[in-house]
């Protein structure tokens, strides 16, 4: 007790001798730039280019080191170098600053991390919150957001990360840094997006509002394309429509391929195909990430399903989820996982140290918690895989029954075609027995009428010696010869003339209602070749002359600008 009492005396008195000691006087000009360092970084930086660092002591130069650092940052510059922090780091390293030490250990992990080196870069980053003061907000948010920066790109994890942006968010919000804080609201509604929809829509909306106070279109856009995402996620696909239209309205120039991408997604769902074509084909340029591509994919893939083309919508499936797979089978980046291992290890460590040296009962509060702590990391990693299998088998699920709707589909058009095919074939064999009944009937007819009418010619020539009493007895027995299937030689010879003249009587009795059955029986008599005299014969004329007045009057009721022979004729003529 007595060596413990001893060495918290010498400790003592060595903070006293520090404290007493000579204080060294910063430059003004150096003090000056490190307070416009967060509201005019350009004006802070113009000043420290008027700084001659050989000129300035060893206080001085860390100083000045540090803010030139830290200066370039702000500038959105990413200095390569290490060897300007690392002045700073070997004079604040001796603990001659608390703050600028805080300072110095944050923007060494910002080089390490510009270099590519994450694993280098978390450990400068723990090793600058073991540090910091707990009041002192603003470097406690630069660290907490750059650590969750790590923790999202480099190892995937989503409660860490989550954590860092909200203490950080936090940190910003005590010291009214706006920008920050709308950096932190953008992050933490984006990992929402897949865990607490709700939340998502609070942090991204408040994430815009702020965006629209500070004038920051860009970032505004950015927060509306978040929550429609968030709602289309959500099978809200009209939703998220709407929250972009005011997008596309108010501020064309910033509808990028995001937004076209989620525009397309939402019409394709809501079945409006040539709205989803149209800003699917405006996006342009390779994807900007792995997870883009993805998103592409899937996209084209419902595009293709709403312009009902479903096997490019299959292809585009399957290819989705090739690529869905892959970026689930990707692994953390093993050496920042050993980095935050080797550390909380560290802390297991300085607890055990305080064990040894404790009351009984605070070794058991410590044993529980370092229990807890595993049991907990235990628990968290069994759900994430449980998790992981239940996406891939959902998906699995869903591309199986996606393909039976498109195999069923394909069979559904598959017989309707084969019906229709069947029905186009026995519509065919009907006609084609149709129209063998009617050639044959035509043939029967034709051969009938031929007969008689040939028989009438012959007796027509011997009737010029017959009385005509004996002729017309004769005359009528050819003309009504009849049989069980055929009724009526005047009937016949109709069908016959309109059967090889295109319908001839039919159309006239249609057009001219005025002519008479005895001008039409003529106008029959006339097609099958009989002379004025032989009609005049058949007809019972006794008068041979009076025919040519009954063509005359047919000629004119007709409207006919040539002889009704000569008509006959080129009807004749035309038909065959």
């Amino acid at each position: 007790m007595k060596g413990i009492n001893s060495l918290l005396l010498i400790l003592f008195l060595a903070a006293l001798f520090s404290c007493g000691g000579k204080r060294v006087a910063e430059r003004s000009d150096l003090v000056r730039a490190d307070s416009l360092m967060w509201i005019r970084p350009d004006s802070s930086l113009a000043i420290l280019r008027q700084v001659e660092p050989a000129e300035l002591d060893e206080a001085n130069r860390a100083y000045y080191a540090l803010l030139m650092t830290q200066v370039q940052f702000r500038n959105n510059g990413f200095p390569k170098s290490d060897s300007l922090i690392n002045i700073a780091l070997d004079y604040y390293g001796d603990n001659h600053n608390r703050e600028r030490l805080t300072r110095t250990l944050t923007y060494r992990g910002f080089v390490a991390e510009s270099n590519d080196k994450a694993s280098e870069a978390m450990e400068w980053y723990l090793r600058a919150e073991a540090n910091a003061d707990k009041n002192d907000y603003q470097n406690l948010g630069n660290i907490y957001i750059r650590m969750g920066v790590l923790h999202r790109e480099h190892l995937s994890r989503y409660k860490e990360d989550l954590h860092c942006f909200l203490k950080s968010y936090e940190y910003y919000l005590k010291v009214g840094d706006k920008s920050r804080q709308l950096n932190c609201l953008m992050n933490i509604g984006g990992l929402y997006r897949g865990y607490k929809p709700d939340s998502a829509f609070y942090y991204l909306s408040k994430g815009g509002n702020l965006a629209k106070e500070l004038g920051d279109t860009v970032v505004y856009v950015r927060s509306k394309e978040f929550i429609s995402r968030n709602e289309l996620w959500d099978s809200c696909y009209r939703a998220g429509v709407d929250v972009l239209m005011p997008v596309v309205r108010d501020f064309p120039a910033y509808v990028d391929n995001e937004v076209c991408l989620d525009l397309a997604y939402g019409y394709a769902m809501i079945g409006k195909a040539d709205s989803a074509r149209m800003y699917y084909d405006r996006i342009s340029g390779a994807p900007s990430g792995y997870v883009e591509r993805v998103m592409r994919v899937l996209t084209l893939s419902r595009v293709c399903a709403a312009e009902h083309d479903y096997k490019g919508a299959y292809e585009n499936l399957v290819r989705e989820n090739q690529m869905s797979d892959s970026l689930l089978a990707r692994r953390p980046n093993k050496e920042i996982f050993n980095v935050v291992t080797r550390n909380y290890e560290n802390t297991i460590s300085g607890y055990l140290g305080l064990i040894k040296t404790s009351v009984p009962f605070q070794l058991m509060v410590l044993l529980l918690l370092v229990i807890t702590l595993v049991w907990v990391t235990a628990i968290l990693s069994l759900r994430l895989m449980k998790r992981n299998r239940i996406i891939r088998r959902l998906r699995r699920s869903a591309s199986e029954a996606e393909l039976e709707i498109v195999r069923a589909d394909e069979k559904k058009r598959a017989v309707e075609r084969n019906q229709e095919m069947e029905e186009r074939i026995r519509v065919a064999e009907s006609y084609m027995h149709k129209l063998q009944e009617v050639t044959s009937r035509n043939e029967t007819l034709k051969s009938i009428v031929e007969s008689h009418i040939e028989s009438m010619r012959k007796l027509v020539k011997s009737s010029y010696g017959m009385p005509d009493n004996d002729f017309m007895r004769e005359f009528n027995k050819v003309a009504f010869i009849s049989s069980a299937a055929d009724k009526g030689f005047w009937a016949k010879l109709r069908d016959y003339i309109n059967l090889n003249y295109d319908s001839l009587i039919e159309d006239i009795r249609q057009d001219h209602p005025e002519i008479s059955e005895q001008e039409l029986t003529i106008i029959e008599l006339s097609c099958c070749g009989f002379t004025a005299q032989e009609i005049a014969i058949c007809m019972g004329y006794k008068d041979n002359d009076s025919v040519r007045p009954i063509k005359t009057r047919i000629k004119r009721k007709l409207e006919l600008s040539e002889s009704l022979d000569e008509f006959l004729l080129r009807k004749r003529v035309k038909k065959s």
